[in-house]
């Protein structure tokens, strides 16, 4: 069962509801949250764009983002907190409502290199 909100939900990662409610403000594609009890919550705008899915391996990865933003997020990559099986696709869907000054977008973009290049040097 695909859930599309969190009415009913108990036993949350903690600061998952903060970041879900972030994710449902997105207005282009879809991205499915897989919890590690199963539990899949998707949250979609109300136009097309990109699907991505997180697989989630550890709860932490939540406050994390919180905490460290982006570049923690990308370090809880490097570190098997949480995967993708196309992590293009997430690429894709994390900049299709990109909104913030360039500079930030290089920062991001940078960032995201990082990890590609990382796992591909960990994949050789």
């Amino acid at each position: 069962m695909i859930f599309t909100t969190l009415e009913g939900q108990k036993n949350l990662p903690r600061y998952f509801s903060q970041v879900f409610t972030i994710a449902k403000r997105g207005e282009n594609g879809r991205i499915d949250f897989i919890l590690n009890d199963g539990r899949i919550f998707r949250a979609e705008g109300p136009n097309e764009g990109p699907t991505c899915e997180v697989q989630v391996h550890d709860h932490g990865v939540f406050a994390r983002l919180l905490r460290e933003g982006q570049l923690g997020f990308c370090d809880a990559y490097l570190e098997g907190q949480w995967s993708s099986p196309d992590l293009q696709a997430f690429m894709d869907y994390f900049h299709a409502d990109l909104k913030i000054k360039p500079v930030k977008t290089l920062a991001t973009i940078t960032t995201l290199a990082m990890i590609f290049m990382v796992y591909g040097l960990m994949n050789q």
